[in-house]
């Protein structure tokens, strides 16, 4: 027998006070000689039984009134087979347990996600011993947003526990307890939704839904996708009761970024890194500490070691400290990166930990190629503009840009093959005279899968044949060309020729320098350009003219980009090439124009995970290394296929598929860090390729939507709000049958105990008045 308040079960001591009463009713007794006395004893001898039978029921009805009403105050809770087939129904508990990063918050001692599950194994209890049939089911936020991203609109497959039956052994429950929130940052929407679905599908008399959530302003400060789906629920007859298990959140700064600066990511030249922490709190944070470290990947890394974090040696960098970071503020720092070898290395930063440890640490990978060749094609026979742009990327000595400038003559340009093309990492086209039809061709497939165009316009450029190139591939200029413009001669102003527009990271550090960085360059004129088309391919002004006509501009096309200057480089039209500022304007230009077909430092957790590996050069079978907060780590073994051509081998690693079908486990591929690849050579050797895994930004902002405003934001659906602690009240209503009988019942037995009372006892007849 189990009582929700066992302290109050020694009331059941209370149970001997009718014995005692009777008892005391016999010691009053005496025996006494009298003739009248021997003739009723004689009575009461043949009616004995009778008067013991009525005394019996007295006392056992008394005795159980006391046990009942003790019970009923001590709130029992144990199954009884005759009060379920009274008033026992079947009730279906829907629970959504929000496992988002934020619910990782250890503000008030223990996570708010430790409380959730607290309140959940409160309510499997509490289920376990009530009466009535009792199904549980429970969907954790992040399997609900993996299974809805795959397509699929089946709770169960997103459910640990699917309308299960509660009794008093549930392993799957145990389980439960023993999971961790996720490192993803919502699903409550596709929760709900499933939810709705579930409901739907199972027979039940009555439909319960929790949300054991931390109800944070950025999951609820507009839930109108969350109450569609709960207004279809509330409309069906479900109850709907919020489960709160966060409190006041404390101080919490994050890493939302880190990643390489826009460059010439080359092995042997130096890296610029960027590191964001944003300060979640209410108070200012001073003097935060940010430590770097790098992982080489480099040729001596020949075998994964899992029972180390990382299969590559590390090298610690010099510490940076940010020295004030305002609340609700971001402050980023950069700071420099050098590996002499080529490959792929990691990155990993952190600060010290606080109440959420996860968006402490941010990892990025460093993609190092070795140096690759530029193409420069100058109109000028001359080849003067060619001579300036490869001096600039090539000044020869030790100093390193990553390029090696290729001159060509126009005629290599016309008779080139595409895949000759797409070797060259950045082209430069200077004062080109004319550009064919299939040359067109070619730069447009160039730029569109990645390459870098830059072009210098002049006075050998032929405009209607440049404008004709806009009807078949519109993308390739940023407009149309007019007539050079002279440059007005300046009335007075001290206002230089050409302005750095402060917006475009080509000119950002000349325009940290302010208007007169670029004073001492005099323009005399430069063609114009009609950018009709600003919206579609995204024309940004580098530089302006003093009187705002455009001098250099830059646009997309594809994954590429293209930068046109609107003068050649010659000294009739400008002296910029004698000025310090053309050497820090190419460099850009250049590290701008490669970057395009830099690849991806980091995926969001919940991304697939893609390998593609040449069929030639490569076995099928790869390991993937998984990441992890402490070895040993996870070796999955995997068979990459080939591609439609046959070409290729690919392979990816879905963690919305594997919620799906489950051959791997989802927190693995969830976990932020470093993953390596390691793909075996068919030469025996092995090659690792690492991916930096990140979660998404905004999780660490823990500020609480009030829950009036949440209930203000869900009407008209009709919502209860609980604390965890109060997670066993909150089903208290589900033994709302049994209590209502056991009253009755106690009723029942208060007046069956006054009725033989009254009939056990001597009542002398009523007589009538005179």
């Amino acid at each position: 027998m189990q009582f929700l308040f066992p302290t109050l079960t020694i009331g059941f001591a209370l149970l001997a006070v009718p014995f005692l009463v009777h008892l005391i009713n016999v010691l009053r007794q005496r025996r006494r000689q009298w003739a009248a006395m021997d003739f009723l004893l004689a009575s009461y001898r043949k009616q004995r039984k009778w008067i013991w039978l009525r005394q019996l029921l007295l006392l056992l009805m008394r005795t159980a009134v006391v046990a009942v009403l003790v019970a009923m105050l001590a709130g029992w809770a144990g199954r009884a087979g005759w009060l379920d087939a009274l008033g026992g129904q079947t009730n279906h508990h829907i629970v959504l347990l929000d496992d988002s990063l934020s619910m990782s918050d250890q503000s008030g001692g223990g996570s708010a996600y430790r409380r959730a599950l607290s309140a959940l194994q409160a309510l499997g209890e509490r289920l376990a011993i009530a009466d009535g049939t009792h199904q549980l089911t429970v969907i954790r936020t992040s399997r609900a947003e993996l299974v809805v991203g795959a397509g699929s609109k089946a709770g169960d497959a997103a459910a640990d526990l699917s309308a299960q039956t509660v009794g008093s052994e549930n392993r799957a429950l145990d389980r439960l307890m023993a999971t961790s929130p996720s490192s993803l940052s919502g699903g409550m929407g596709q929760a709900v939704e499933l939810a709705a679905g579930l409901a739907e599908a199972t027979s039940a008399d009555r439909t319960i839904l929790y949300v054991l959530s931390d109800l944070r302003q950025n999951d609820w400060e507009s839930p109108e996708r969350i109450n569609a789906s709960l207004q279809e629920l509330s409309k069906s007859g479900t109850e709907i009761r919020m489960v709160d298990c966060a409190t006041t959140p404390a101080a919490n700064l994050a890493l939302t970024q880190l990643q390489p600066v826009e460059d010439v990511w080359v092995a042997g030249v130096p890296v610029m890194v960027e590191a964001t922490v944003r300060n979640y709190g209410t108070e200012t944070a001073t003097n935060v500490t940010l430590d770097a470290k790098l992982i080489r990947y480099g040729r001596e890394v020949a075998a994964p070691r899992t029972d180390q974090l990382y299969s590559g040696p590390t090298t610690a960098l010099p510490a940076m400290v940010f020295e004030k970071i305002e609340p609700g503020k971001q402050v980023t720092k950069q700071f420099q990166v050098y590996v002499a070898e080529p490959g792929t290395h990691g990155l990993t930063v952190s600060i010290p930990e606080d109440i959420v440890t996860a968006d402490n640490t941010r990892t990025c990978t460093l993609p190092l190629i070795d140096q690759q060749k530029v193409l420069i094609v100058d109109g000028d026979a001359e080849g003067s503009g060619a001579y300036f742009v490869a001096s600039v990327l090539n000044p020869g000595g030790q100093v390193r840009t990553g390029a090696i400038p290729e001159i060509r003559p126009v005629s290599f340009l016309n008779s080139v093959r595409s895949e000759e093309l797409a070797q060259y990492r950045v082209l430069y086209l200077l004062n080109l005279h004319r550009i064919e039809d299939s040359v067109a061709r070619m730069l447009n497939e160039y730029v569109t899968a990645g390459g870098g165009l830059a072009l210098f316009l002049g006075d050998a450029t032929d405009r209607e044949n440049y404008n004709r190139l806009i009807e078949k591939y519109p993308g390739l200029l940023p407009g149309t060309l007019n007539a050079a413009k002279d440059l007005p001669l300046p009335s007075g102003s001290e206002t230089p020729d050409l302005l750095p527009d402060g917006s475009h990271p080509i000119i950002a550090p000349l325009a940290a320098a302010g208007e007169g960085a670029l004073g001492l360059v005099r323009v005399v004129r430069s063609l114009g350009l009609e950018t009709d088309r600003d919206l579609a391919l995204g024309v940004r002004t580098v530089i302006r003219r003093r009187d705002d006509l455009p001098f250099a501009v830059e646009h997309r096309l594809g994954k590429g980009r293209v930068v046109t200057v609107l003068t050649d480089l010659g000294n009739n039209w400008t002296n910029w090439t004698g000025d310090p500022t053309f050497v820090v304007f190419l460099l850009r230009t250049n590290a701008f124009l490669w970057s395009t077909a830099n690849p991806a430092t980091s995926r969001n957790v919940i991304e697939p995970l893609a390998l593609r590996m040449r069929n030639e050069s490569y076995g099928r079978s790869v390991d993937l290394i998984a990441a992890a907060d402490a070895p040993p780590r996870l070796s999955i073994q995997l068979q990459a296929e080939p591609d439609a051509e046959n070409q290729d081998l690919e392979l990816e690693v879905s963690p919305a598929a594997a919620a799906i079908d489950g051959s791997i486990d989802v927190a693995t591929l969830l976990q932020p860090g470093i993953f390596e690849w390691w793909l075996p050579r068919l030469d025996g050797s092995r090659e690792v390729r690492p991916v930096a895994s990140v979660i998404a930004d905004g999780e660490g902002d823990l500020r609480r939507a009030p829950r009036s405003e949440i209930d203000r934001a869900l009407r008209p659906t009709m919502v209860t709000f609980f604390d965890a602690g109060q997670m066993a009240s909150a089903s208290e209503s589900e033994s709302g049958g049994r209590t209502g009988i056991l009253l009755a019942l106690l009723a029942a037995m208060m007046v069956g105990e006054q009725v033989l009372g009254y009939f056990g006892s001597y009542h002398p007849p009523l007589r009538a008045k005179a």
